[in-house]
């Protein structure tokens, strides 16, 4: 059920909006931070993190010692939570991050550095860097968020905050397309952050990523007379082999690289060890460029490792990308702010539900993006400081006359 009511607010004169000084803000960001990377929060079991999120928020709204504003929360299918100002500024900006994490290092296991003894998937701090599960990916921007929130920016803009469950599982059960087919009014705004980690930099768009298993079939026969059958997994080896020397295409959209590439991630073949066997498959993933259709994107990779054989292609998961964005005058304007060149997102992220929503969306979150879903997650005090500052200049912002 919703919530509605009024949120503390700091006035536009006379008090600090912009969290206190550098050393502050780092300090209380990395003390959240390490709260959140605390919690165990796997996908599909993220119960007690949007707990701690939603209590959080509920404590700031019964605070009424200062300046209120109206506001609307909401808790939709347990774990994905929406927090909007409900006031008439005509811009809004949404900020959205996925609350989850893949599973540690070694499943349940937990995994030590062989340099150490401590657990990696555990938070622990040393000299300002946080380590643990989903540093990175993404609770430093769960974080960031959550600290902006509470802090109540000026009103400058609607805000939009949005902390949502699974992302890191299927497309099918991704808490934002939930609530994009249930209440899509609820992602409106005039452009989205997503708090992906990109090292600081804007990230453009996403990849396409498409999915398919690559079927040969044989013929069962005695390993003792193999040439009265056929071999499926001896056909399928040229097919692997053409995967293996894939060579990355680069391709350039609005001044973005897109690094295109193809991985074998799986076989499957094999009946016993003196049968020969009459059916292999390999499962490869390829990551593109969002500029082809699924169709176009399934025809080339047929082509590509079909060939001269007899194989079938069936396409498992497919999830289209989004095309960069650095048009809208938002997402220039934090590319402006961060004094960086945009970047190409290399991967698949819910910029693409976001685009698929007609809203304009970019990547933009604390954390090297090479450490995610890795043991060594990490992320430091100096970025958590530094992505909050290019976030909150962005939403004071809002009334610069090219936005109106």
């Amino acid at each position: 059920m919703p919530v509605t009511g009024d949120v503390p607010q700091f006035a536009v004169d006379g008090h600090r909006t912009d969290g206190g000084t550098d050393d502050q803000a780092a300090a209380r960001l990395l003390t959240r931070a390490t709260d959140l990377v605390s919690i165990p929060s796997i996908s599909r079991e993220e119960g007690q993190i949007t707990d701690y999120i939603y209590n959080a928020i509920e404590s700031r709204l019964q605070d009424t010692t200062t300046t209120l504003r109206p506001v609307e929360l909401i808790r939709l299918d347990g774990n994905n939570i929406v927090y909007r100002t409900m006031g008439k500024r005509a811009n809004r900006i949404v900020l959205a991050s996925h609350v989850d994490t893949v599973p540690p290092a070694g499943g349940s296991t937990p995994h030590a550095n062989v340099h150490s003894d401590k657990d990696l998937s555990r938070a622990h701090v040393d000299d300002g860097i946080l380590r643990g599960l989903g540093a990175v990916d993404t609770k430093g921007s769960v974080a960031i968020m959550l600290d902006l929130l509470l802090s109540d920016p000026p009103p400058t803009v609607e805000l939009t905050f949005i902390f949502y469950s699974r992302e890191e599982v299927s497309r099918k059960e991704n808490g934002l397309r939930q609530i994009l087919e249930t209440r899509p009014e609820l992602l409106r705004g005039d452009v989205a952050i997503v708090g992906e980690p990109s090292g600081g930099y804007v990230e453009a768009g996403c990849q396409t990523t498409m999915t398919a298993i690559i079927t040969l079939h044989g013929a069962r026969a005695h390993t003792a007379r193999p040439w009265t059958g056929s071999n499926a997994i001896h056909a399928i080896a040229p097919v692997i082999d053409r995967i293996a020397r894939y060579q990355e295409n680069l391709v350039d959209l609005d001044g973005c690289t897109f690094r295109e590439q193809l991985q074998a991630v799986a076989i499957n073949g094999g009946i016993a060890s003196n049968v020969v066997p009459d059916v292999a498959s390999v499962t490869a993933n390829h990551r593109a460029a969002p500029r082809r259709t699924r169709q176009e994107l399934e025809r080339w990779l047929t082509e590509y490792v079909i060939q001269d054989t007899t194989g079938s292609l069936i396409v498992d998961d497919y999830a289209q990308g989004a095309l960069p964005a650095l048009s809208n005058p938002w997402i220039k304007r934090l590319v402006e702010i961060t004094g960086r060149p945009p970047r190409a997102k290399l991967g698949w992220t819910d910029v693409a539900t976001f685009a698929e929503a007609g809203i304009p969306a970019c990547n933009f979150g604390p954390g090297d993006p090479e450490l995610a879903h890795t043991p060594y997650e990490q992320v430091s005090a100096t970025e958590l400081a530094s992505a909050r500052s290019a976030l909150m200049s962005l939403i004071s912002d809002g009334t610069s006359s090219d936005k109106a």
